[in-house]
């Protein structure tokens, strides 16, 4: 699933304890100390993983080791062997996380059969846990099936009214499948209602990030910064960073979001307050400092450096698709069309389970961007492909991305007469 609720702080601090104890401790628990202390507070995957395995040879249905082992061995895209091991977790009855990483790592074997069979069985298994149906929501929408996602999404708001944090994910869901689509201010409407939801569970370091998605929307999709920073001023006037413990603070989404609404030194001056306020080991844990460093030097015009940075989330994390779209961009900054469509298209076509996040933003541009290159190389028929997949995506979207979409069809009509 998407990560656990509540503080990191305090999930690192009972973990250091635990740690700074673990020779009290019988073997197994001991090695499960020291893995969750190198996954979270020292970051050692190498070191975490021996630990699970040390765990397996004492215990071979070890559902902590077998649940943990396989998300390490997907960020360290090692998929065949972490879905074997998640596969194995589900099938001894272990739901939680063990059916979720079997997907996850289906979907980046692009076994889509494979991951919709894992889903299945879960549902069958736990046919009310809200889990079962927000991985059936992440599972639908990494497809494209938008339909499918919107029915889960709902059964998961009507269920779970009563929990902040089943608000909150219901409502983020929702705005994310309105803003792929291009409805924006239903977007906004949604990710406003999931801060409040995370605000009202007491979850102040998710009302940022949720605002922080909104302050995206409306640099990148409305092209309206001055209204993306008011966004992020008037949050983090609500919560300032100071009145979070430190590893509570989200300061690499912060600081992409300052990037991309035209504010990269600000979005630098967090990274930097980032790596005074919180351990080395800590801040290494978290692959989106190296998003944040991308989009930070992506907006100052550093398109080699923000390569780089986008290369480096993706080799510590076990995401498809993450910050493909950011390296296309970054190419087609450089001048490279070849590498940008590349991209491009590696983007569109490979999926993860939370990638409709990204497609919120990304999804549409890629589809715009690879019908401008395709037309630039005189490829008409490829060019009208990725158009009218706009034009689809966007057929109901807001008056202000209109122009977007006729535009979209001019190139089609002009195309197609042309051939």
């Amino acid at each position: 699933m998407r990560g656990n609720a509540g503080s990191l702080q305090k999930q690192s601090d009972a973990v250091t304890r635990a740690y700074e104890h673990r020779d009290r401790l019988p073997e197994l628990e001991r090695e499960a100390t020291i893995g969750s202390y190198s996954e979270s507070v020292d970051y050692d995957p190498a070191k975490a993983m021996a630990a699970y395995r040390a765990m397996l040879a004492i215990d071979p249905d070890n559902d902590i080791a077998l649940n943990n082992l396989a998300g390490d061995l997907a960020d360290a895209h090692q998929f065949a062997e972490g879905e074997t091991l998640a596969v194995r977790c589900a099938r001894n009855g272990v739901l939680g996380n063990c059916p979720f990483h079997a997907m996850r790592l289906q979907l980046a074997q692009n076994k889509i059969a494979e991951a919709e069979s894992t889903t299945a069985r879960w549902e069958r298994a736990a046919p009310r846990d809200p889990a079962v149906l927000d991985v059936q929501f992440e599972l639908a929408s990494a497809l494209g099936d938008y339909a499918t996602a919107d029915r889960y999404q709902r059964e998961v708001e009507e269920q779970q009214g009563s929990s902040a944090y089943w608000r909150e994910s219901a409502a983020k869901d929702a705005g994310a499948l309105a803003g792929v689509r291009g409805k924006l201010s239903v977007a906004e409407q949604k990710y406003r209602e999931a801060a409040q939801a995370a605000e009202d569970g007491g979850n102040n370091s998710a009302f940022l990030i949720d605002m922080s998605s909104i302050a995206r929307m409306h640099a990148q999709l409305r092209n309206h910064p001055a209204d993306a920073l008011a966004v992020l001023a008037s949050a983090l006037a609500k919560h300032p960073l100071a009145a979070l413990e430190p590893l509570d603070r989200p300061y690499a989404q912060l600081a992409s979001a300052y990037a991309y609404a035209g504010r990269p030194d600000e979005g630098q001056r967090l990274l930097a307050e980032y790596a005074r306020a919180v351990a080395p080991g800590q801040i290494k844990a978290d692959v989106f400092r190296n998003e944040a460093a991308g989009d930070v030097a992506f907006a100052r015009g550093n398109y080699v450096e923000a390569i780089n940075g986008y290369r480096a989330l993706r080799a510590e994390s076990g995401c498809p698709d993450c910050d493909t779209f950011e390296i296309a961009s970054s190419f087609a900054r450089l001048n490279q069309p070849d590498s940008a469509r590349t991209y491009y298209e590696y983007f569109l076509t490979h999926s993860g389970p939370i990638r409709v996040y990204r497609d919120v933003i990304d999804r549409a541009a890629a589809y715009q961007r690879l019908g401008e290159l395709y037309e630039a190389r005189g490829d008409r028929k490829q060019a009208i492909d990725y158009y009218l997949k706009l034009t689809d995506l966007w057929k109901n979207a807001d008056p202000e991305l209109q122009p977007i979409v006729k535009d979209a069809h001019a190139r089609i009509a002009r195309l197609s007469a042309e051939h």
